[in-house]
């Protein structure tokens, strides 16, 4: 992703925080990586909260260096390349917030930041899900159509379902602790049973869904907290 490209992001891209990212991390973790600190908002959202030591990974240098106010400690460049100075076991906590979506490889950079965890430290992460509804509606229309953000936004490298979201960590070594996600409220009325069920969406029609299968298509957003297997 070009230098270029990403200064056209809205200033908001890189100064918000996720109280609902917050939230995933426990309250026990003293010492946390945020991979994609941006401005370093959320960092110092977990400061402010008790947390001891935030260090971050930024690939634009704008952001980092408004995040160096914030932070402990800040790294600029790929995080798929760069060699993070940071000795084994350092963290409580790493996350990446709206960040594995953006990689090439994205198990490989969970497997080498593995080493970086302490014995019970955890990884939080978020991740569009690319089954939402919405984006199957207009796909069955003929469209693909990238935005400046959301789960189609023209920087995402990768597309996950939760299937697939699980798998990636299972590759990396890690098992997932607990699930979260951002819901659209929108499905309210397809959550009564029984199941399986018919969904429609659009001209498409989706037959013997479970309840599993038919919450998923309204949750906009996986958020996962994973520790070592």
């Amino acid at each position: 992703m070009a230098d270029g490209d990403l200064k056209q992001k809205e200033a908001d891209y890189y100064s918000g925080v996720r109280p609902e990212i917050v939230e995933m991390v426990p309250d026990t973790c003293k010492r946390i990586l945020d991979v994609g600190c941006a401005a370093g908002g959320l960092g110092e959202a977990l400061k402010a909260r008790g947390a001891d030591y935030v260090a971050g990974v930024e690939y634009n240098e704008d952001a980092a260096a408004e995040a160096r106010s914030r932070l402990d400690d800040v790294q600029v460049g790929d995080v798929e390349t760069l060699q993070l100075p940071y000795e084994a076991g350092s963290f409580d906590c790493i996350v990446y917030a709206d960040i594995l979506e953006h990689l090439v490889n994205p198990t490989k950079v969970l497997q080498n930041h593995a080493a970086l965890l302490a014995p019970d430290g955890c990884i939080v992460t978020s991740i569009p899900n690319i089954r939402y509804y919405r984006v199957m509606e207009r796909m069955v229309e003929g469209y693909w159509t990238y935005t400046d953000s959301g789960i189609l936004d023209r920087d995402h490298l990768r597309f996950f379902t939760i299937r697939e979201m699980l798998d990636m960590l299972g590759q990396a070594g890690l098992k997932p602790a607990f699930l979260g996600e951002t819901w659209n409220e929108e499905g309210q009325e397809h959550q009564q049973g029984p199941f399986p069920k018919d969904i429609h969406i659009g001209r498409l029609t989706l037959h013997n869904q479970t309840e599993f299968e038919t919450h998923d298509l309204f949750v906009f957003q996986y958020l996962i907290r994973a520790q070592k297997a």
